[in-house]
């Protein structure tokens, strides 16, 4: 199986807090996948624990590595955050 690259923007801590704090279901996904890869979790064993393709958790991880929390917020989401 493949290895993938983890970018650790922030402490595992800190992400565990983002994603209780976090009220929009989709985003609070989507940290739930960086907190499972932060915890060492293959792709595969996240994609089929949570019910998804591996091709939507490597499409939020790529997200993630790119641009931390900010990547992982949806387009509305993100342009509400600069205002």
């Amino acid at each position: 199986m493949r290895s993938y690259k983890l970018v650790k923007w922030i402490s595992y801590d800190d992400l565990v807090k983002l994603y209780l704090r976090e009220k929009n279901g989709k985003v609070k996904m989507r940290l739930l996948i960086i907190i499972k890869l932060y915890e060492g979790h293959k792709l595969y064993h996240v994609s089929k624990e949570l019910k998804m393709s591996v091709s939507t958790v490597s499409k939020w991880l790529k997200r993630w590595n790119q641009g931390g929390y900010a990547a992982l917020l949806d387009s509305k989401s993100r342009r509400k955050q600069r205002a």
